[in-house]
């Protein structure tokens, strides 16, 4: 995915800001693992 703008913008990125007219993303399936609390509603059930 690619975002652009006609002027700079500002994202965090692992929380530091980084300025720029264009960002491309990608996704890569299983590449960040999430540690979540056993009562989290985003917590996948067995």
């Amino acid at each position: 995915m690619r975002l652009e703008s006609e002027s700079e913008f500002q994202i965090n990125i692992d929380g530091e800001p980084v300025h720029s007219k264009c960002f491309d993303f990608s996704v890569v399936p299983g590449a960040i693992r999430f540690v979540l609390p056993e009562q989290a509603p985003l917590k996948p059930s067995d």
